[in-house]
């Protein structure tokens, strides 16, 4: 609650300024729009549809679609800190499904989609399952939650775990 009023109320030398505010705010939306796209596909709003009329298209590939999302993790992540950790096989994963495309078509509805899932959601891949909790940091389940399997098996890139409050539902 301090915190709160403390922005809320900024006085000058603690660190939360309107102009700093502003100076942060301005920093992030520059990298927002810099980073916000795969070729000539803008990626800040698109649709599964479109990104699928584009995979089809041959205008994207998976990968790049993959690739230009972790790249605006990279950046926009340690002003936002909206992601606790990315899939460290999320390029080789869109790199199968763009393979599987060219052989056999779509996967499924969210073939080559790349998305966030929550971090108290189990995956068995390179990421931790902690639920936000320093408690469970290491946890690693033995196999995928019924979501992931259903997510993978429609063909979703799971790109990595959304931060959250600790044990949030």
């Amino acid at each position: 609650m301090e915190t709160a009023q403390k922005f809320a109320s900024p006085e000058k030398g603690d660190g939360h300024d309107e102009s700093e505010c502003i100076t942060k705010s301005a920093e992030i939306l520059k990298l927002d729009l810099e980073l916000g796209y795969c070729r000539d596909l803008s990626i800040r709003e698109v649709t599964i549809y479109e990104v699928h009329q584009a995979l089809r298209n041959h205008q994207i590939t998976a990968e790049e679609l993959t690739s230009t999302y972790l790249k605006r993790i990279e950046a926009l992540n340690p002003h936002l800190h909206a992601v606790i950790e990315v899939n460290p096989d999320a390029v080789e994963i869109a790199q199968q499904l763009d393979s599987e495309q060219q052989k056999s078509g779509m996967r499924g509805p969210l073939h080559g989609i790349p998305i966030l899932i929550k971090a108290n959601i189990g995956t068995n891949d390179g990421m931790e399952t902690c639920a936000g909790s320093l408690a469970l940091v290491g946890l690693k389940p033995k196999e995928d939650s019924e979501v992931v399997k259903r997510l993978r098996a429609a063909g979703a890139i799971i790109l990595g775990k959304a931060n959250l409050s600790e044990f949030a539902k």
